[in-house]
């Protein structure tokens, strides 16, 4: 689960929003199939901090 918390300003005061829901996880494969696929231009694969999956696309 992915947990949100998010506090927004309302004049003079903050308010708590908070949110939950189910992680998303997506093959890096089929991520970058539907990418190019869809016409855009790979600039960058590769691996983040924490082994997060980095991914740099434009539109040509």
């Amino acid at each position: 689960m992915v947990h949100d918390l998010l506090h927004v300003r309302t004049g003079n005061s903050w308010e708590l929003h908070v949110s939950s829901y189910p992680k998303l996880r997506v093959a890096s494969a089929w991520l970058l199939d539907q990418c190019r696929a869809a016409g855009l231009e790979i600039r960058y694969d590769g691996t983040g901090t924490a082994g997060m999956q980095v991914l740099h696309l434009v539109k040509p």
